[in-house]
């Protein structure tokens, strides 16, 4: 057992260098005024359709500094796809595209978060739609730190592009790639705070 003396002598001792210390989890909310999911495909093999999905949420953690070992967490509310066309965004939601009835939400979990360059990372996960499980990887871009003018917050930006295929999550199976490409293009604006 430590007698007084000891424990006078641990309390007194000269404080760990802050680069001693083991780094903190921080946790990063997204800044859903300042961020766009979007996609893009081919129709008819001739031109190309865009899309977004208005609300989605993200968030993750991380202990280092340069974002290098993050772990990210996301999920888009699938009804609220937007193409520009109201009777386009309506048929989507059918059980042949979407299904939002019984697929509301489309899950990402993260599995790794490996810097590739500065500032350039790639992003792996498990991405969860109309009940099919895929692992993706993912582009992410850095684009650099900033504190809200208002309020002080830290906030971070990024952009994320990637490429998924319909027929890995039997999206509308029934539409020929003649009709739709099965390549479908992500890319994702976003904006997230410090908590």
């Amino acid at each position: 057992m430590e007698t007084v003396q000891e424990m006078d002598a641990i309390q007194v001792s000269p404080p760990v260098q802050t680069s001693e210390l083991k780094e903190r989890k921080s946790t990063w909310n997204l800044d859903k005024e300042h961020a766009q999911l979007s996609f893009r495909l081919k129709h008819l093999l001739i031109s190309e359709i865009e899309g977004a999905f208005r609300n989605f949420d993200i968030r993750f953690s991380v202990n280092a500094n340069d974002f290098s070992d993050a772990s990210v967490e996301a999920a888009i509310h699938t009804p609220s796809i937007y193409t520009g066309n109201p009777e386009r965004d309506k048929h989507l939601q059918i059980p042949a595209f979407f299904n939002v009835d019984r697929f509301p939400y489309i899950h990402f979990k993260s599995t790794s978060f490996v810097k590739t360059a500065e500032r350039h990372y790639c992003l792996t996960g498990i991405l969860s739609m109309l009940g099919v499980k895929h692992l993706i990887d993912l582009d992410v871009v850095h684009n650099g730190n900033a504190r809200d003018p208002e309020t002080g917050s830290a906030l971070a930006g990024f952009t994320v592009r990637g490429r998924i295929k319909r027929s890995d999550f039997q999206l509308a199976s029934a539409v020929p790639t003649s009709v739709l490409s099965n390549e479908v293009n992500l890319i994702a604006n976003l904006e997230f705070i410090k908590a």
